[in-house]
């Protein structure tokens, strides 16, 4: 996120920004899930984002476990759509 202030912590993106959270995690669901409603947080209270969505994927580790998770992908089309 630092790319997004500058060096007196001011924020230099335009508030109302679009953004998604993704984590992906090999274990510790629950905590993934933690992570992501923070990092979502703070995209939204602090650089005044508005978040159109958020994906939260347990054992990812697989080469091709996004695409063979339809869940996932059905996720990822919906929060795509709101772009």
């Amino acid at each position: 996120m630092y790319g997004f202030i500058n060096g007196d912590f001011s924020v230099n993106i335009n508030a109302g920004k679009k953004v998604a959270v993704i984590v992906t995690c090999g274990n510790g669901y629950e905590g993934a899930v933690k992570i992501a409603d923070k990092i979502e947080g703070t995209m939204v209270n602090y650089f005044k984002c508005e978040s159109i969505g958020k994906i939260v994927m347990n054992n990812g580790g697989a080469p091709n476990a996004a695409s063979e998770n339809a869940e996932v992908l059905n996720q990822a089309k919906t929060i795509g759509k709101k772009f």
